[in-house]
């Protein structure tokens, strides 16, 4: 069984995703492949590459499909593919983390509270980060 790690990015109309296999703990994760959901609101498509650039997805979604869409059907189709693979982790870019949050942590219900009280300063990204959940699966 592979450890697979996912990133995500929530932009204002689109999230960007990678997948990346991981191996012990003192080896770089190495890149499998990249992808995005890009029109949400509108004429959303959903576009995956692998690490020599070659397409993998290309497919519409629902008119006027959601953010919370996007990345169930981004996760529904990382696990089609799936062949034996566990998310270990999800890394998720957040747009402003404010004076106190300039590098990677953890997610909990406090630093959640912290960034929800920051999205006046982006208020086109920093929703999108921090009202979705990440449901186990």
């Amino acid at each position: 069984m592979s450890r697979t790690l996912l990133v995500i990015n929530a932009g204002s109309s689109s999230i960007k995703f990678s997948v990346f296999s991981v191996g012990p703990r003192d080896a770089h994760p190495v890149a499998r492949y990249r992808g995005q959901v890009d029109g949400l609101g509108a004429r959303s498509r959903l576009v995956a590459v692998d690490t020599n650039g070659a397409r993998m997805a290309d497919q519409a979604m629902d008119a006027g499909a959601t953010h919370d869409d996007a990345l169930g059907g981004i996760l529904n189709w990382i696990e089609a593919r799936s062949t034996g693979e566990t998310v270990v982790a999800t890394g998720h870019r957040v747009v402003h983390g404010g004076v106190r949050y300039a590098r990677p942590v953890r997610i909990t219900p406090g630093v959640l509270q912290e960034l929800e009280a920051l999205v006046s300063l982006a208020p086109l990204h920093q929703p999108h980060n921090t009202t979705w959940r990440l449901s186990s699966r």
